[in-house]
């Protein structure tokens, strides 16, 4: 009988290359294990954030971030049941993910963080800014404050991110938004009729296009004047095929490899230049009109931002462009995809849409206009605006500590190291968020249109979870304070105790300065929608977001969205 000994067993080779293969990928994910795991509990003294572990050496989570980023985020929720600071590896570059809302409030509340890093990211990915402009955008640490960062010696001139910043809020909020919605609605109204949209019922394929077209083209005329589509008449059919390829920008994808993605952006880009040539070579000053603005530039804000961006160190035409190219995607690529979403949550509630056209008509002035302050307090229609971008968001915001370390619950942030808040992991917290009573329950992944109104009647009413301390915190009143018969005692939209947990427009100082001027053209939008036409979709079908924008803010529907629609006939008394 052979003697069979245990060293010469034959191994294949094609196992020991799997082995081979396999094998680093073993121990790179101990490695990362080990060293989450040695930080998590204390013994790691660095005690930078517990890295999320990871398989392919040396590339770290470059992979699922190129191919699926709703697994990527779905995997970091995973982790964040025992910290509320994680660290991500792309490559050699360590970002810190941070999640829980008295966490990120912590970081609206911090003068160390900035956002230059997102700005300057979509400056060079999105929108291609020419490397000169955007090296001062990288340069400018002076912050957005009147008074500079002590540590900074950026020129005046090239206080780019505070000049941008003050330029929106002076021309995008306060007194400007009355004027702003009334050429809104003029602009939206005038859209609508000349769609031919009649008594009888006419089938359309796609919802989202059809308020694509309207709002977005309202909004860029509000913004440029008519002399952009005068000149470009295809440009939002061109900006929207180029929206629909952010995403391949996002992940860094080289001509090559996304050529029709870069071929539209060059034409979107190109239409800007020749509008801003036009409108510098026929303007005059008596063009102005009594509110600043004037048909070529449009809003008063486009003429100041060219006059302030070419004085700028590196500037020129094509980084000017580049930067309103990043200005219009900003103000309509959220504010369309919500403004469907809250469209389609209405309409497929018959009872709901009752609800809503009653405040909706509640709003309207005697010339047949709506009032946008008043449609904007409104309780029902604020709370299905929270409660659509609560659900709809899903926006990496990126921040940065330009000058001084930061330190987050026991954790190092570095100064100069990104971190990143996924606002639809704040958005689905259920240690933060009501789901209703047992009885009645409301999932977070579901549309709650009284999800954010607290009902003095009703103690499990209010967007915080009933575990939450400030949900039994807010309704001990002295009895003097409760409703009586003679006070109001209606449902209340409440967004008390959200700080850091409804986030779909960042926080603190560098909250997003377009947000009014976003909120009034989204409950506009609806609001005439609704009032306009009668809206039927043609499948009940459940709607999926496309998670493709996944990081990119409000994602839009999957796939086309068909209805058939007619001219809203009035009842004859």
């Amino acid at each position: 009988m052979e003697n069979i000994s245990f060293y010469s067993i034959y191994i294949p080779d094609s196992v020991l290359v799997l082995l081979l293969l396999v094998l680093p990928l073993v121990v790179t994910y101990l490695i990362t294990w080990g060293d989450s795991v040695l930080t998590l509990y204390g013994w790691n003294k660095l005690r930078k954030p517990p890295k999320v572990p990871y398989l392919l050496p040396g590339v770290g989570h470059v992979l699922l971030f190129l191919t699926n980023q709703t697994l990527l985020a779905s995997s970091i929720r995973s982790y964040f049941k025992d910290t509320t600071s994680l660290r991500l590896s792309f490559f050699h570059i360590e970002v810190n993910v941070v999640s829980g809302a008295d966490a990120i409030a912590s970081i609206w509340k911090s003068k160390a963080f900035e956002p230059k890093p997102a700005i300057c990211m979509s400056l060079d990915k999105f929108f291609r800014t020419p490397a000169r402009a955007l090296e001062t955008y990288l340069k400018d640490d002076s912050g957005v404050k009147r008074a500079p960062h002590p540590a900074s010696n950026v020129a005046p001139e090239d206080r780019i991110h505070r000049q941008n910043y003050i330029t929106i809020r002076e021309y995008m909020s306060g007194k400007t938004l009355k004027r702003l919605a009334a050429r809104f609605q003029v602009l939206l109204a005038k859209l609508m009729f000349q769609q031919n949209i009649d008594d009888d019922w006419t089938q359309n394929e796609d919802l989202y296009e059809f308020i694509q077209n309207l709002v977005s083209t309202a909004t860029i005329e509000v913004l440029c004047g008519p002399t952009l589509l005068t000149l470009n008449p295809n440009w939002v059919r061109d900006f929207w095929e180029f929206d629909s390829s952010v995403s391949s920008f996002l992940k860094g994808y080289p001509r090559w490899l996304a050529p029709k993605a870069w071929k539209i952006r060059q034409k979107v880009l190109d239409g800007l230049k020749a509008w801003r040539t036009f409108a510098r070579n026929h303007f005059v000053e008596d063009m102005i009109d009594e509110t600043g603005d004037d048909p070529l530039y449009g809003t008063r804000l486009m003429r100041t931002r060219e006059e302030y961006q070419l004085k700028m160190s590196g500037s020129s035409q094509d980084s000017l462009v580049s930067e309103d190219l990043g200005l219009i995607w900003a103000a309509n690529a959220n504010v369309v995809p919500i403004s469907l979403w809250l469209v389609l949550e209405t309409i497929r509630n018959p009872g709901l849409l009752r609800r809503v056209q009653t405040e909706v008509d509640g709003c309207c002035s005697e010339d047949g206009t709506l009032d946008a302050s008043k449609l904007c307090a409104q309780p029902l229609l604020q709370s299905i605006y929270a409660e659509a971008l609560r659900l709809r968001t899903a926006l990496f915001i990126v921040r940065e500590a330009d000058h001084d370390d930061f330190h987050l619950n026991g954790f190092n942030l570095e100064k100069g190291k990104r971190i990143i808040i996924d606002t639809y992991t704040s958005h689905m917290d259920s240690k933060v968020w009501n789901s209703g009573p047992p009885d009645n329950p409301h999932p977070l992944d579901t549309f709650w249109a009284e999800r954010f109104l607290v009902d003095p009647e009703d103690p499990c009413s209010g967007p915080l979870s009933q575990n939450h301390p400030l949900h039994h915190a807010k309704r001990s009143q002295r009895p003097s304070q409760r409703p009586t018969p003679d006070r109001e005692s209606r449902p209340k939209f409440s967004m008390k105790g959200l700080d850091g947990a409804w986030v779909p427009f960042g926080g603190g100082i560098h909250i997003c300065p377009g947000l009014q001027f976003a909120k009034q053209n989204i409950l506009l939008s609806v609001a005439m929608a609704i009032s306009s036409f009668e809206i039927e979709l043609l499948t009940m079908s459940d709607l999926k977001p496309d998670t493709v924008y996944y990081g990119l803010g409000v994602l839009p529907p999957k796939g086309k969205v068909p209805f058939r629609i007619r001219r809203k006939v009035c009842d004859l008394p």
